[in-house]
């Protein structure tokens, strides 16, 4: 059975030495700009390319977020980072907009293309039309649960006629309340784009609900639980599943600490037991780890369910 990759979250040096410390295999990063979290904390150009050092040091992936929609006037700036980047070494860079990725592609083909979940896979047709155009590795689109993962896995592996594709997926971390992060209330309310990395997060506010005119709540209704894959681990392990995501590039060390280390824990025990019970105090760990409580998400919904609408 082939090695599954955990691939971390890091913001700045000191959460990167954390996820090397507690066993990552590959890491995610960005510059400042052009990435799904261009408000957050980045690193500049200098920075990268030590953290690329030292991670290759440590036998560990690190993988470029240049996965923002880019305008026509930010096009050539963001070519420019891109070839830093891979001038850097780099081990790939992660894209959402097909123009840019294309543009890479056809003139430094030598660096590996992952596609953004936000370029919205749900089907092994949108992987195979990914690897045609010189992707490597496509993460699906956080909406599929495991059964629809591990088929799209499974029949990407006989296609015939395409390049050999890996296939990633979220399994830890924040969700978004729309349809793979494609949220329009920040644009809406503030003129700022979620999907070029400048979400409000405005789900996470508190709200009144009213009937008749009359208030009849106030609380966070919006608020998303985190997603926490960890009883689909052995399943999407069998399936094929080439590399688990965590979500997180804004939170702590903590955070961070706390997730690798039961990940990493039960992966490496699936490898080497076959069957593996998760202990309720692993679980808990993941439950603290942050303030929103966590779900399995889409990842165990089924799509046969009723759904019974009541009255408020």
């Amino acid at each position: 059975m082939k090695k599954t990759e955990l691939l971390v979250p890091v913001k700045n040096m000191e959460s990167l030495k954390i996820a090397i410390q507690y066993g990552a295999d590959s890491v995610y990063m960005g510059y400042p700009v052009y990435n799904a979290r261009w408000k957050g904390e980045n690193f500049e150009i200098n920075e990268l390319k030590k953290a690329i050092d030292y991670a290759h040091k440590n036998q560990v992936k690190v993988y470029l977020t240049l996965n923002a929609l880019i305008k026509e006037k930010e096009f050539k700036e963001a070519v420019r980072y891109a070839k830093q980047a891979i001038f850097d070494d780099v081990d790939a860079i992660i894209i959402q907009d097909l123009g840019l990725a294309q543009y890479i592609h056809r003139n430094y083909p030598q660096i590996s293309l992952h596609a953004s979940t936000q370029t919205t896979v749900a089907n092994h047709y949108g992987v195979q039309v990914l690897s045609i155009m010189g992707f490597t590795r496509v993460v699906l689109a956080r909406e599929l649960n495991v059964g629809e993962i591990v088929q799209i896995q499974k029949i990407c592996e006989i296609q015939e006629n395409v390049s050999p594709i890996e296939i990633e997926i979220f399994l830890h971390g924040g969700l978004c309340i729309a349809y793979s992060g494609q949220c329009l209330m920040s644009g809406y309310c503030f003129g700022l784009a979620a999907n070029r990395g400048m979400c409000e997060a405005l789900c996470c506010d508190t709200y009144a609900l009213y009937k008749n005119g009359i208030r009849i709540g106030c609380e966070k209704f919006l608020k998303p639980r985190d997603l926490c894959g960890i009883e689909c681990l052995n399943d999407l392990i069998l399936g094929g599943i080439h590399c688990f995501k965590i979500q997180g590039r804004t939170r702590s060390e903590n955070y961070l600490s706390d997730v690798i280390k039961v990940y990493k824990q039960y992966m490496k025990k699936f490898e080497e037991e076959k069957v593996v019970s998760i202990l309720s105090e692993d679980k808990n760990i993941l439950v603290n780890s942050y303030n929103r409580g966590v779900s399995g998400g889409n990842l165990q919904m089924e799509r046969n369910l009723q759904l019974t609408v009541r009255e408020c």
